[in-house]
């Protein structure tokens, strides 16, 4: 039986896979195509280039829902 491996990285929160192109990822914010066939960082890399407000802004926004979440009572 074979398992799926869920996509655990960042980056396809950014990227969508090409059914097509099985070795290469679409960028939603710029729709440029990418190699993926040695993992992510390619795809990483490209976002911190092209994309890093995008970037920063969802860290600042996931650090104050987290910091929120734990300042709730109980």
């Amino acid at each position: 039986m074979s398992w799926l491996k869920k996509n655990s990285s960042i980056v396809w929160k950014y990227f969508k896979k090409d059914l097509n192109k099985p070795n290469e990822a679409q960028c939603f914010i710029c729709k440029s195509s990418y190699k993926r066939s040695n993992g992510t960082s390619n795809l990483m890399e490209h976002l911190k280039r092209k994309h890093m407000c995008i970037l920063d802004r969802d860290n600042m926004l996931l650090q104050n829902l987290e910091q929120e979440s734990i300042n709730e009572p109980g």
